[in-house]
């Protein structure tokens, strides 16, 4: 009876503990990654409209949901897939993004802050896999393994700290193209960009549950260059650091004074967002956030754009242009409504307010912010009208940072030397020359012409030596031509088996007889723009092969016609301006217009056809004896614009070679605005053709001569280029007509010359590295000139780094502990701290007309100018 008894307590008892488990476990299931009701409703209605637009890849996508996952769990991935832009619908799978959440719940719960994380912050600035417009990877398990064990004891602030130095061990500040490496393909490189180092560490911040985001200022007023930097959110307040650049503690950095006159500083976040900060965009999947206000004193600009008869136009738009790189770069574009309004809070500079109502009249003014709340604006100008504007676009003063708490500072640099050394010794188990050599013997391949591209591959050999294994033996020329068509960063985040695909499937269509250059860039060739790399050729091979006809124009229409019937435009999903691969596309069927353009000439070169994007206007194009335009627009399919020839010519003004995008820019009228054509950057003027054709039109030309303190004098000429016509069009420059003037004196020994340029520079910071590059575009003038130009560093060591970018002319010696800079400052009072790097232009008798400290984009232009101004005096 007893055990009876005992039996029956004991089974009561363990039918309470299943009922306790499935409550809790029910409870569990019923946790909501979303608590807002209404915005999860919200949440769901958006993941429900993607569920329609991926309908083609359905499976791939959205089948992860048959999985057995949490509602947590699944309510995050929701979130991703409602706000992801197209390219991430088309290019990765559910499993990848599952994996992601986990990866992203697992950090919450690793680590001590986790749980302080509000529930928004972390939506918007831990949970998203992407930071910008980088390829997407599996860097966010990577890197919680490595850093994990490294910062599980620290407070959420050391924690953000540590992480940026394991990012300075990992990637250091170099230039690169436009386009954003992954995150592992920039340990590979060992080097990025500031958007690419910022991208990498916003990554290792969120892989460890750490909200971060990217911010930038999109132009600098002040120089033609632009900046991106991390901000993480610590104690409820937003923090900045620079990516890769360790300091001490946060809200520290080499730009902290350059951002004090920044026009505009921004961020993404993603998914509909709710928080307080001011929204500059505010669109289906994403947000715009204007930070400026962080950084410095801002105003708010109101617009009223208004017809001949005073009365507001509705839907006109607007253009906020600060002048940045040969252009009225919008850092805000906004349409109007029925009270013809527009608003910009931005900083204390000049900028050029355009305005059209997006057909044949427009209007614009340039205005100081700092001297302006309200502007009303007539639409007096019509497309075709022959005029000249000149302006002084003025950016906000410069200001005196506020003295900061130097501890830690000799800390801090002895640490990122060491990191320095970390970063090195990886770089030396690159490959070598004689690896190269012996590998070019080995496969009988040119060893000058493989070894370029092993040193371009950095930490990536292993796929470059894998793809020439296989390719060798059956086309040396092949293998290497391909190679020639790809850019620096291919060979270092590049994938084999995506080369191989090029190679393995290259053809030229059948009875043709294309001029061999034409065949190795427009057919042979896997890059077509700036977009990562991808095999598409033997899929398209297959995939297309019943719309191949007898001739290369008849192929062309009948993928003209099938790109006009099964491709559908969405500019709106595709709001971080990276392109969907040409696979993606083909099967998501939905894409950006740009992403289309890219598909179609993929699948024109995998049939064999030359394809192309037109240089200047990035209309596609198809081989067929010249170049043809393909249009999509109803019952046309080779619509050619009307042409026209333009010589450019230049008066010597300026005392340098006007290099595109920098002095000059040309900007066609299209949509309601002038859009700049794509000509090569930095391009100088004498590599133009002696004519060069483009579309005729009406256009913007444009010339910029940047002063010293920032301000462009700007010659806006607004003509008409006719078709058929031949115009010769002279460049003229607005000219500093001042006389230097003697800003300080400094009694030395160091003046050799009766003009000297003395430098101080560090190439291991991004400012001093940003001078050296700068340099190589007019080292060749510093030269034919005869410029006397004295370069010191502060340790031996720099030497050869200087030396790499530098003539040996230039390099003087090292300056121990910057004892003759100094000297200089306490005699001349110029500065009262020292921000590398730093110039200045000294006559014989001591007198200094030029001084320049830190971060300034065209430093060596500067000097150039005012060293001929004080020649000619």
């Amino acid at each position: 009876m007893s055990y009876n008894i005992r039996r029956d307590k004991l089974a009561g008892a363990l039918l309470f503990l299943l009922a306790t488990l499935i409550i809790s476990c029910n409870k569990k299931d019923e946790l909501h990654f979303i608590t807002d009701a209404d915005y999860r409703k919200t949440v769901e209605n958006d993941f429900l409209k993607v569920q329609e637009i991926a309908s083609h890849r359905a499976e791939a996508l959205f089948s992860v949901f048959k999985k057995d996952i949490s509602n947590e769990k699944a309510e995050a991935l929701k979130f991703l897939f409602a706000y992801m832009p197209l390219n991430d619908l088309a290019d990765y799978d559910g499993e990848f993004f599952l994996r992601n959440v986990e990866l992203a719940f697992a950090a919450r719960d690793s680590f001590s802050w986790g749980k302080t994380i509000p529930e928004d912050v972390f939506r918007h600035f831990v949970l998203p896999h992407r930071v910008n417009n980088e390829n997407l990877d599996s860097s966010r398990s990577v890197f919680f393994k490595e850093l994990f064990p490294r910062i599980k004891n620290l407070s959420l602030e050391e924690a953000a700290l540590e992480v940026n130095h394991w990012c300075h061990e990992k990637v250091n500040y170099q230039p690169t193209d436009s386009r954003t490496v992954c995150p592992l393909g920039a340990i590979k490189a060992a080097y990025g960009r500031c958007g690419e180092e910022s991208t990498f560490t916003v990554t290792a911040l969120r892989s460890v549950g750490i909200p971060a985001r990217q911010v930038y200022t999109p132009r600098w007023a002040h120089s033609d260059d632009n900046h991106a930097w991390v901000e993480v959110f610590v104690n409820g307040e937003w923090k900045y650091l620079g990516a890769c650049e360790p300091e001490p503690a946060l809200d520290m950095g080499w730009f902290s004074a350059p951002v004090k006159r920044a026009m505009m500083v921004h961020t993404k976040a993603f998914g509909k967002y709710k928080g307080n900060e001011d929204i500059i965009d505010e669109h289906e999947k994403y947000a715009t956030l204007n930070v400026l206000k962080n950084y410095s004193p801002v105003r708010d600009i109101w617009v009223k754009v208004v017809d001949e008869t005073g009365m507001p136009v509705e839907k006109a738009l607007v253009e906020f242009g600060l002048y940045n790189y040969a252009e009225y770069y919008p850092l805000k574009s906004q349409t109007t409504e029925k009270d013809g309004l527009a608003h910009i809070k931005t900083g204390l500079g000049d900028l050029r307010i355009f305005a059209s109502n997006k057909n044949t009249l427009f209007a614009l003014k340039k205005i100081n912010v700092a001297e302006t709340d309200t502007l009303i604006l007539r639409l007096d100008k019509s497309v075709g009208d022959g005029f000249i504007h000149d302006y002084e676009n003025i950016p906000p003063v410069e200001k005196a940072l506020e003295a900061t708490n130097e501890a830690g500072a000799e800390k801090n640099k002895t640490r990122l030397a060491f990191e320095d050394s970390i970063r090195n010794q990886y770089i030396k188990t690159f490959y070598t020359r004689e690896k190269s050599d012996l590998l070019a013997e080995e496969l009988g391949l040119d060893k000058d012409r493989i070894w370029p591209f092993f040193e371009k591959s950095r930490g990536n050999y292993k796929e470059l030596e894998s793809y020439l294994r296989a390719a060798a033996d059956k086309s040396k020329d092949v293998c290497l031509d391909l190679l020639d068509g790809i850019v620096i960063k291919d060979f270092y985040d590049g994938n084999s088996q995506v080369w191989l695909d090029h190679f393995n499937h290259y053809t030229v269509f059948e009875g043709t007889n294309y001029p061999s250059e034409i065949a190795k860039e427009y057919i042979l060739s896997p890059r077509i723009y700036l977009e990562g790399l991808k095999a598409y050729r033997e899929y398209f091979q297959h995939e297309f092969s019943s719309i191949k006809k007898e001739t290369p124009r008849e192929t062309i229409v009948a993928l003209i016609d099938w790109t006009k019937q099964n491709i559908k435009i969405d500019e709106e999903s595709n709001y971080y301006n990276i392109e969907s691969t040409p696979v993606g596309t083909h099967q998501l069927r939905v894409c950006s217009d740009f992403s289309r353009k890219t598909f179609f000439i993929a699948v024109a070169r995998s049939l064999g056809i030359p394809a192309r994007l037109e240089p200047a206007t990035h209309a596609i194009q198809y081989y067929d004896k010249d170049w043809v335009n393909v249009v999509f627009e109803e019952n046309t399919s080779f619509d050619q614009p009307d042409m026209a020839t333009i010589k450019l010519k230049y008066n010597h003004e300026i005392a340098l070679d006007p290099q595109y995008r920098i002095h000059f820019g040309i900007a066609k009228f299209k949509d309601g605005h002038f859009e700049t054509l794509h000509y090569d950057w930095e391009k100088p003027l004498s590599s133009f053709p002696e004519k060069l054709e483009l579309e005729a039109g009406y256009y913007q030309i444009l010339t910029g001569n940047r002063l010293k303190d920032g301000m462009v004098l700007t010659k806006c000429h607004f003509m008409n280029i006719e078709k058929d016509s031949e115009q010769a069009i002279t460049l003229t420059f607005n000219l500093d007509q001042s006389t230097p003037k003697i800003i300080a004196t400094w009694k030395t020994d160091m003046i050799d010359n009766e003009l000297d340029v003395i430098g101080w520079l560090d190439p291991k910071s991004e400012p001093g590295n940003h001078f050296l590059n700068d340099f190589q575009a007019l080292k060749k003038t510093f030269a034919d000139k005869n410029i006397n130009m004295e370069i010191y560093c502060s340790e031996a060591e720099l030497k050869d780094l200087i030396l790499q970018k530098l003539p040996n002319q230039y390099f003087k010696g090292v300056d121990k502990d910057l004892a003759k800079l100094n000297e200089m400052y306490l005699q001349t009072k110029l500065n009262n701290t020292v921000k590398l790097p730093v110039f200045i232009v000294i006559n014989k008798k001591g007198e200094i007309f030029y001084h320049s400290a830190g971060y300034n984009i065209g430093t060596s232009e500067q000097i150039l100018k005012i060293y001929n101004r004080l020649v000619k005096k």
